[in-house]
């Protein structure tokens, strides 16, 4: 039996995540009032990290609303399905934010290729050489 006072604690999340997204929006807006052109093309890693950013604890927000009410007036067979989705979607939202990071960050040179495996060899990552370091990887210095 799962006690009725229980759904509080749900609502500290709510708030919590709901003050973050806010300082987020507040964040991007900011920001967007410095760039010199006003559009996010300049900096590709910023627009993803706001986009992605405000869309995590949007998520957040809307997963902890459901799972309040749930827990309010739902019936209780239900209140594990939203426990579950309380750990599920943060979860899947931030690996999809430090993904799509990575992916605006990384140069376009980088890609993993599988090209002349046989079987079920692993990836390796093709990356340009890098102008800093003789043929031989050994580093010069200009004096």
């Amino acid at each position: 039996m799962i006690p009725d006072h229980f759904y509080p604690y749900w609502i500290s999340f709510m708030i919590f995540d709901t003050i973050i997204l806010l300082l987020v929006g507040h964040k991007a807006y900011i920001h967007y009032q410095t760039l010199p052109d006003r559009s996010w093309s300049n900096s590709s890693l910023m627009a993803v990290l706001v986009r992605d950013s405000f869309m995590y604890f949007l998520c957040n927000v809307t997963v902890f609303l459901f799972t309040t009410l749930l827990w309010r007036f739902g019936p209780q067979e239900l209140a594990t399905v939203a426990n579950s989705w309380s750990l599920v979607v943060p979860s899947a939202s931030a690996g999809r934010l430090l993904l799509n990071m990575r992916q605006a960050y990384k140069p376009a040179s980088d890609h993993v290729t599988t090209a002349g495996l046989s079987g079920l060899g692993s990836l390796h990552l093709v990356c340009p050489p890098s102008t800093d370091e003789d043929e031989d990887g050994s580093s010069f210095d200009e004096d």
